[in-house]
Formats: C-alpha cells, sequence, structure tokens
C-alpha cells in the first residue's frame, strides 16, 4: 500500500543524494520517471495518480537489482540510500514540545515491536514520549486519523492536544 511513497522517497533521494549508479527503475519508467514525478500528484481526482502512472507492483517500477538490494537492506551499491537514510533517520532530539504517539496492536504495517523500539531510541536520548496502544487498532484507523478524522478521533486523543495548547 506504500508503494508509491517508496517510489517518491527513492526519486528524491536519487536527486538530492545525486545518484549515478547502477539502475534504479525499470527501463520503461526510467525514461518517464523525471516527467511522471513532476506531473503528477498522489492522489488526483482529476488525471491519473502516480499509482496510476507508475503501476501497483514494485516490479513494474524499480530494477530488480535495486529491489534486491533495497529488500536485504544493502545499500552498497546504491550509496545514495545509505547517505539518506543515516541523514534522514529519526534520532533523540531538543525537545520543545510534547510528543505522543498512537500504536494500534493490530497494526500490520507498522508493526508495534517497531514503535517501541522508537519509543525506546527517542527516550534513550532525552525525549519525553506518551506511547499509546489501541487494542485492536490497525493501520488506517490509527495512523491516518485518531486525531484528525471526524469518524476516527477519540474524546481523548482530541482533550490530550486542547490540554497541550493550554499550557
Amino acid at each position: 500500500p506504500h508503494l508509491v511513497y517508496h517510489a517518491l522517497l527513492v526519486y528524491a533521494w536519487s536527486k538530492h543524494y545525486e545518484h549515478t549508479g547502477l539502475p534504479i527503475w525499470q527501463s520503461d519508467v526510467e525514461a518517464q520517471i523525471d516527467e511522471i514525478m513532476e506531473t503528477h500528484c498522489l492522489y488526483d481526482p482529476d488525471s491519473d495518480s502516480l499509482g496510476d502512472v507508475l503501476g501497483t507492483t514494485a516490479g513494474a517500477i524499480f530494477h530488480e537489482d535495486f529491489l534486491a538490494a533495497y529488500g536485504a537492506g544493502d545499500f552498497s551499491s546504491y550509496p545514495f540510500m545509505a547517505t539518506g537514510f543515516a541523514t534522514n533517520s529519526l534520532k533523540a532530539y531538543e525537545q520543545s514540545a510534547p510528543l505522543r504517539i498512537y500504536q494500534g496492536t493490530g497494526d500490520g504495517v507498522v508493526l508495534p515491536t517497531d514503535t517501541q523500539e522508537l519509543v525506546d531510541l527517542l527516550r534513550s536520548g532525552g525525549v519525553q514520549v506518551d506511547l499509546v496502544e489501541v487494542a485492536g487498532g490497525g493501520h488506517t484507523d490509527v495512523a491516518f486519523g485518531y486525531l484528525t478524522d471526524v469518524q476516527l478521533r477519540t474524546e481523548e486523543s482530541i482533550e490530550w492536544v486542547m490540554n497541550q495548547l493550554r499550557q
């Protein structure tokens, strides 16, 4: 479900960190990747979206060598990815605002163990994190709307935000 996000990330990092090595994209995508990324949106009600143009399988978008490296987490042949992850990974920081993370216990996309690992990393660096586990919650019903979506938000989550604003 996040394939287009991966394509956006890879495209941005390959440009920003100036990749000139092995192929990233399938040959038909490679020939038009700049035009695709510069003229299509993630969601577009009036035209083809990025997903419509790129396709819905990783093999239709990315070169097989890149997919193998990505899957193995071995970016020795794609140093722009190693640089991107090293530079952009979330680390402990000087906290100036409260942080609350909602995690659904049934989330199969962002696993609860991965979220706990992130929380532990942040806490070890002095960041105060309020972790709220939502029993049975999945990815789309927690991550994408527990605060902002009228149908999904809870009184408790809104009250937490309001309390932070009052301080």
